[in-house]
């Protein structure tokens, strides 16, 4: 015959086992049911660059006051939805953060009357400056000039009849 310890000692195991096996299920009921839900992250807005989030670039070109050196880069963006080019004059190099003259400036090629400029005495940028409103650029090019002037010289670009789609 056995003593009543051990029989008090199989029925403790058996309710110890009871609970681990239910509790076993519950925390495999848990995770099964954070894993099945999904939770919405909305995706980060697209940056808007600086001519506005309908702009994309197509265009990078650097210039200085030599072949080694450079002080600026016109940053060149086209808006299908607007129909319409941006460009931004940005300065590199010594001329970051120097305050100087600097200017950009951008025209349909074919109608220089209708120009955007903006000039000032500027560290980082000049611009954005835009094509003409309500006059579609789509298959016409545009012509951008920047430059910079500054205590120890000065450099500039001119680009005629560039980006003609």
């Amino acid at each position: 015959m056995r003593s009543r310890h051990s029989r008090n000692t199989e029925s403790t195991r058996s309710n110890w086992k009871q609970i681990l096996k239910r509790s076993t299920l519950t925390i495999a009921a848990a995770f099964a049911a954070v894993a099945a839900t999904t939770v919405a992250v909305p995706e980060p807005a697209a940056a808007a660059g600086p001519c506005g989030s309908s702009y994309a670039h197509v265009g990078h070109y650097e210039f200085g006051p030599s072949a080694t050196k450079d002080w600026g880069a016109i940053d060149v963006y086209w808006s299908s939805t607007a129909g319409r080019n941006c460009a931004v004059m940005n300065s590199t190099g010594d001329a970051y953060g120097v305050s100087g003259r600097k200017f950009v400036r951008i025209f349909p090629t074919s109608a220089p009357k209708y120009h955007d400029y903006d000039s000032g005495n500027y560290k980082y940028y000049a611009g954005p400056v835009y094509t003409p409103r309500g006059y579609n650029m789509s298959g016409k090019c545009i012509t951008v000039e920047a430059g910079i002037w500054l205590s120890s010289g000065d450099a500039g670009l001119k680009l005629p009849g560039i980006h003609c789609g």
